[in-house]
């Protein structure tokens, strides 16, 4: 993209963290290789062979591993598949896996990652046939299509004309979920089963909402980049996630997946505080604006880590309150206006009635950043 060749050095990290899903890859498909093979694999552990590392880096070699483990998977994560296989499908280990599986998840934190890779491959146990044939038969490619255009109702008919590198799926079998690197998006073939057709073009428009999104900041951006500033950052995750889980999350995100207690009870407490942390984050800026001390300049530079899940909780609670408020119509015309979108959240916090409004202070601030300006 011509674009950034243009930008100023000062901005280049900042711009990268907004459009974050860099088009990386120049030809769509979507392959189970990797399912596939870990089925093959799994059925060798059931009839009690051996194996050696050389059938582990096989079965991590392939496709969707392979890319994968190059840019999104956990530290350890290859041996906690391994484990989880071994556990989960050796008949010798049937008593060490029943020990662990009556943990509580909720109550082991330290382990809770692994612990959850070990209930996702036991529940692929108990179906493997069933997922196998489900890989097989299933037209990934067809859902892709359709998650184009499901997308583009999401967006204003002009940014919907946008060329943007379509996204490759690839099954693996990990943690029961689906995540997204650049235009990659990994979703494990246990969760893929539980999803419904519907269920999965939602979440692939999700993901392509964020490349249309990624294109019209780039164009927003092209003459006058933004000031690189952490407030920018926080307020780009609030608003890429809120927005684009108005598409695949009807209900509150997280609520009913098959997540720890601790897990979803920490995302739902987030999600309700959320205004008591726009009133924190917006005082923080003030006293920042109004005297820059080490003080103000430690908490200014730590509201990024005020963000918690990816933005997901706070965005999600800002994006369906301006819903709520004002329609959808104005989240699809602000797709990549964060400016606006705080601006839209104010005008229904205000509507509202009972919700935490932004001060001047902060609004104008947000503003010069967005002009190249700083403090």
């Amino acid at each position: 993209m011509k674009f950034y060749m243009k930008v100023t050095l000062s901005a280049v990290f900042l711009l990268s963290c907004f459009i974050g899903n860099a088009q990386d890859h120049p030809q769509r498909k979507s392959s189970a290789t990797s399912a596939l093979a870990t089925i093959d694999l799994i059925r060798s552990v059931q009839k009690g062979e051996k194996l050696t590392d050389a059938d582990w880096e096989k079965l991590f070699s392939t496709d969707g591993f392979k890319c994968y483990f190059e840019r999104t998977a956990a530290k350890g994560e290859k041996q906690m598949i391994k484990n989880a296989i071994i556990l989960c499908f050796d008949k010798t280990k049937q008593s060490e896996r029943d020990s662990l599986l009556a943990l509580p998840l909720g109550e082991v934190d330290s382990r809770v990652y692994n612990l959850m890779v070990v209930h996702n491959f036991y529940k692929l146990s108990t179906r493997l046939d069933e997922v196998e044939e489900f890989l097989k038969n299933t037209d990934f490619e067809s859902m892709m299509d359709k998650a184009q255009d499901v997308v583009k109702t999401f967006l204003p008919p002009e940014a919907g004309e946008a060329e943007i590198n379509p996204f490759n799926l690839y099954l693996i079998a990990t943690l029961g979920e689906a995540k997204v690197s650049g235009s990659f998006v990994f979703m494990d073939m246990n969760y893929a089963k539980d999803l419904s057709d519907s269920n999965t073009i939602n979440l692939l428009a999700h993901e392509y909402h964020h490349n249309y999104r990624g294109i019209g900041l780039a164009k927003m951006f092209e003459s006058n980049p933004p000031a690189q500033d952490i407030l920018l950052v926080a307020l780009n995750e609030i608003h890429r996630e809120g927005t684009a889980d108005l598409i695949d999350k009807p209900s509150s995100p997280m609520e009913e997946m098959d997540y720890p207690a601790s897990l979803i009870n920490a995302y739902l407490q987030d999600l309700k505080n959320t205004p008591a942390k726009l009133k924190q984050i917006d005082l923080i800026t003030q006293n920042y604006l109004e005297e820059q001390t080490d003080e103000t300049k430690k908490a200014y530079n730590e509201i990024g880590s005020m963000i918690k899940f990816g933005g997901h909780s706070n965005g999600y609670y800002m994006a369906t309150l301006i819903k709520n408020q004002l329609g959808i119509e104005p989240i699809i015309k602000t797709y990549a206006d964060i400016q606006s979108f705080i601006k839209l959240y104010n005008e229904a916090a205000k509507k509202a009635g009972n919700e935490y409004v932004f001060s001047d202070i902060f609004i104008n601030h947000v503003d010069r950043l967005f002009k190249g300006e700083g403090k």
